[in-house]
Formats: C-alpha cells, structure tokens, sequence
C-alpha cells in the first residue's frame, strides 16, 4: 500500500492554525434529526410507504444507537415488519413535482422522498429490547484525511475543488449516521505535509490537541491503478484511546461508510472497528 511520506512533525506544525472545533465538543445532538430518516420510495403506493417505513425504522435504530451492526440483524429485520407501529408522522414529496406525467406509469409511480419521524419513547424501547440504548452524548469528529488519487496529493479541505465529491459523500454518510464531522480550511494547512494513517500515539494526540478536538480521524486513501480499487489507512483518536484499520473497496463511497461506521461503533461504544 502506498503511503504519504511527508514528515510528521511538519504536519503536526502545520495544523496548529488547522481549524477550531468548540471544546467540550460532547454534546446532545438534536433528537428531531436522530429520530427522523427520508428514504426514496416508488410512488404512493400503500406497499411502498410500508417500505420506506421498515428501511427508515433500521436507519434510525442504527443512528440513534450508534450501532451500525443492528443493520440487517435479525431481530431488527423482524422489528421492521411492524414498523408503522413507531411511526409518529410522516411526509411525501414527489421528486418530480411540478413535471408533467409524460409516461405510462403516470404520477402513482414517481420517485417520492419519504420522510418519516418516528416516536422517541417507542424507538428508545426497541433498542432497550435489542440490548443497546441512545447515544446522545455525541463528539464533533476533527477530520484530517490525505488522498492520492494517482496523480497527484491532497487534503480534504473545506472549499477546496479538490475532492468535493469525496467530501459531500462523507458530509451525506455522516447525515445519515447522524455523526457531526468537520474538514479543515482551505488555506489552514500546506497539502505536502500530510502523513496521515500511521502515525504514532504520541503524535495523534499532540494532532488532537492541536485541532481543538475531542474525537480525530486521520486517514490516508490511495488509488491503486494496478489493483483497480482504493486502500486506505485510518486512526481515530481521543483522549485515552486509540483505534486502528485499514479498509479498501472499488469506491470511496464503500470505503468512506466503512470508515465512519467504525468510527461510530468506538465513539459509542458498541464494539471494535
């Protein structure tokens, strides 16, 4: 796997001006967000809504858990066949409002964005019976992730036009496990002196501090032409712990949900990466 080779400590110098997150960053995120998903749904049609129920009721127990191993579990499986018995509210939009039906599927069979909100205190107690409980207590997530793309390097920076579809692809990830996450300034760190990946404790946590954060993931993402896929290396960090991994897929997008599934299976304390 290849790797950035750039010196360490230049990079830790670097980022002391890198971008400020509040400290104490734990904190409660907006519950309204954490018991809400939107789903995309075929139409109107009774069956479909009951669809776009069951895949909301496992996003939003894996979000507010911060377990992303209930996805597809068992016994989440069977919590969603009765998934609208948790639903409080819910909302459809036609995606294609306002286009006139030019099809034999007419206006029934549009693509609509479900928007479900289910009940707090029904959620809560599914997850009480699945063994897991809330993660409301919820760090904002310093992110100082390096890319090779084959032809040149590069940080994930806020702005930039450099990697802007690999940074909404992580903004809509986060979205949707309802993690906060925050990318550096354009102008606040030199591109050259990035190593991220394999940095030693020492260094992450003197990174750490630097960034004002209470969670840091640092990461390094490297095309390999010759394999056809990307690889990666990645550490997140806190105040007295230290988790290591590699992951790699044909897309970042794979690798990006991997990365931050992980990251929020430590934050909340469900598991190893």
């Amino acid at each position: 796997m290849r790797d950035f080779s750039w010196p360490v400590r230049t990079l830790l110098t670097a980022l002391l001006i890198l971008f400020s997150l509040p400290r104490g960053a734990f904190a409660s995120v907006d519950t309204q967000t954490l018991y809400r998903a939107t789903v995309v749904i075929t139409g109107n049609f009774e069956h479909e809504k009951l669809r776009g129920f069951a895949e909301s009721l496992e996003e939003v127990l894996v979000k507010v858990s911060g377990d992303p191993d209930l996805a597809g579990s068992p016994e989440v499986v069977a919590l969603a066949v009765r998934a609208a018995e948790f639903v409080e509210s819910h909302e459809l939009v036609d995606r294609m409002a306002g286009i006139p039906a030019h099809d034999e599927q007419g206006t029934r069979e549009r693509p609509h964005l479900l928007t479900v909100v289910f009940s707090k205190e029904k959620i809560d107690g599914a997850l009480r019976e699945l063994g897991r409980s809330p993660w409301l207590e919820r760090p904002t997530i310093g992110l100082a992730i390096g890319v090779d793309n084959g032809t040149r390097h590069f940080l994930l920076t806020r702005g930039s036009d450099l990697g802007s579809d690999h940074r909404q692809t992580l903004v809509d990830i986060a979205e949707e496990l309802g993690l906060r996450i925050s990318f550096p300034g354009e102008q606040e760190i030199a591109v050259e002196t990035a190593v991220l990946g394999n940095a030693v404790p020492e260094q992450l946590d003197d990174l750490r501090r630097a960034l004002n954060s209470e969670a840091l993931l640092a990461g390094s993402l490297v095309w390999n032409e010759r394999a056809f896929r990307w690889s990666s290396q990645w550490q997140l960090a806190t105040g007295d712990m230290l988790e290591n991994w590699e992951a790699e897929s044909i897309s970042f997008d794979s690798v990006f949900r991997r990365t931050l599934e992980s990251a929020m299976r430590v934050l909340s304390g469900a598991g190893k990466p």
